[in-house]
């Protein structure tokens, strides 16, 4: 869970992920702004309807943010 504070601290114009990378991005740069980051656990039940929108790209997407981000970190770039 991020805090009101922690996400208006982060400048949105220079967010570049959407979807579930999204999420990551801006959890990493709230924390490397120092906020603290909660994990508030939540229970899913079994869809009875429609389709899963999760998929290979999607995963692979959310993955690879955050090795994008801890990269350029490493690299002294703002991510």
């Amino acid at each position: 869970m991020l805090s009101p504070e922690g996400l208006e601290s982060v400048d949105l114009d220079r967010v570049r992920s959407d979807g579930y990378a999204f999420q990551i991005e801006m959890s990493y740069k709230c924390w490397r702004k120092g906020f603290k980051i909660m994990e508030i656990p939540i229970t899913f039940v079994d869809r009875r309807a429609g389709v899963s929108k999760m998929n290979r790209r999607i995963v692979w997407e959310a993955a690879w943010m955050v090795w994008r981000l801890r990269l350029l970190d490493l690299l002294g770039q703002t991510a």
